[in-house]
């Protein structure tokens, strides 16, 4: 079996990360032929024990199916679980090697709803990237039920499932909802730039919202049109958003600013609203 070293340096990364019982060395290579020779033939003609998991072809296409499930991240362990990535890797790099076959789809089976946001990251970064990387043939279908909640705190590997074929939580699309995105002086950039892309790709998002917390009394005339650029460059990447909440800058600087502070009101965000309030019950 011919696995690449990266790969070796997943699956070696895969016991600290996951915590796997009852594994404490990994192989690094196929040293027993006869062991080699057993894996390639698993590999050309599916998983072991599992008829869910062989691979399948369709004649006017010539795309091939590779499945695989929850099951082996819950049940199986140790060298066993080894074994299997091993042997998944093994049948991807077979299937890209014929030259019969168009495109490989993985494929995912079960249940995946008690998968967190780090399983979701440790399935994507040990197991279906390097899958991806092996040909340009390889994709994803199908979809994933996720633990509710959960893709959303990861948004940087949920695009990428995304963007290689899968869906999440498919079965809620096309029930509308919003979306707030919080942020604060000091992460706006990140908290907003990391989340927008995900959310903005999902059908089943009606409208972004973006909604500052905290304080944000040191901003004044100088640091007001900067922050107001980079607010209309989040906005105008969809339609979808708009602003939401209050915006306390230094008192009297967003007058010194008009169009600035015109522009952040007419997207639905307000300035100095508890100062107004105060003034207006005087």
């Amino acid at each position: 079996m011919k696995l690449s070293k990266k790969m070796f340096y997943k699956i070696k990364r895969l016991i600290p990360m996951m915590g796997l019982a009852g594994l404490t060395t990994l192989p690094i290579a196929c040293e027993d032929p006869e062991q080699e020779a057993e894996l390639l033939a698993e590999a050309k003609r599916g998983f072991p024990g599992d008829k869910d998991s062989t691979t399948t072809k369709t004649d006017t296409t010539n795309n091939v199916s590779v499945p695989f499930s929850t099951h082996e991240f819950t049940q199986i362990f140790g060298d066993e679980l080894v074994q299997y990535i091993q042997t998944f890797i093994a049948t991807i790099e077979t299937q890209a090697k014929d030259s019969t076959v168009d495109t490989i789809y993985m494929v995912p089976n079960g249940n995946w709803e008690d998968v967190d946001k780090i399983g979701i990251f440790r399935i994507r970064d040990l197991f279906l990237q390097p899958a991806t990387e092996i040909s340009p043939k390889v994709h994803g279908r199908g979809d994933f039920n996720f633990k509710l909640g959960e893709a959303t705190k990861t948004p940087a590997d949920s695009l990428w499932f995304t963007e290689k074929g899968w869906t999440i939580n498919k079965k809620y699309h096309g029930i509308p909802r919003d979306i707030e995105i919080k942020f604060n002086r000091d992460n706006h950039i990140p908290a907003i730039t990391n989340y927008i892309p995900y959310f903005t790709n999902d059908s089943t998002v009606r409208a972004i919202y973006l909604v500052p917390e905290g304080h944000w009394t040191d901003f004044n005339h100088y640091t007001i049109p900067s922050f107001r650029t980079f607010l209309q460059q989040q906005v105008e990447l969809s339609p979808k958003i708009h602003g939401r909440g209050d915006f306390d800058f230094k008192l009297g600087e967003a007058s010194k600013v008009p169009q600035d502070s015109i522009w952040i009101t007419q997207q639905g965000w307000t300035i100095n609203k508890a100062y107004q309030n105060n003034q207006n019950q005087k």
